[in-house]
C-alpha cells in the first residue's frame, strides 16, 4: 500500500502542540510498527533528524498493514506526521513561500490532505 492510500484508514489527528500557533507545518509520512501513537524511541529518532513533531495521524483499528517485512514478519503502517525542522521559520521569515510539503495545520483532518498555505 502506498502512503497516500493510507489516508482512507486515518481515524484521528493527534496534535502535540497547538496547531493554531503555526501558519504552516511540514507534512510527511513514515512507516511505524503500530497503528496509534508514536513510540518514544521513534520520537527520539525523528528529533535527532532535526524535526519537531507537531502532530500525527492515528489509524483505525481495522487498518491493514502497508507492508509486512517477510524476514521478520513485522507489520508496518504508513502514517502521516506533521513537523517543523530546527530553523524552518527562521529560514522562511519574510518570504511568501514555504516548503513544498507545507500544509495549513488548521486544514488537516483525517482522511484528507492538508491545504497548501
Amino acid at each position: 500500500m502506498r502512503p497516500e492510500e493510507c489516508l482512507e484508514y486515518e481515524k484521528e489527528i493527534i496534535w502535540l502542540d497547538d496547531p493554531s500557533k503555526y501558519p504552516w507545518v511540514r507534512q510527511g509520512s513514515t512507516d511505524l510498527f503500530q497503528k496509534q501513537g508514536i513510540s518514544d524511541s521513534r520520537m527520539s529518532d525523528i528529533s535527532k533528524a532535526g524535526h519537531k513533531i507537531i502532530g500525527y495521524a492515528n489509524l483505525e483499528d481495522d487498518a491493514p498493514p502497508s507492508f509486512i517485512d517477510k524476514p521478520t514478519g513485522n507489520k508496518h503502517y504508513w502514517r502521516r506526521y506533521f513537523y517543523l525542522t530546527d530553523k524552518d521559520y527562521e529560514n522562511y521569515q519574510g518570504r511568501t513561500c514555504c516548503p513544498i510539503e507545507a500544509v495549513d495545520p488548521l486544514s488537516v483532518t483525517p482522511k484528507k490532505k492538508g491545504i497548501v498555505p
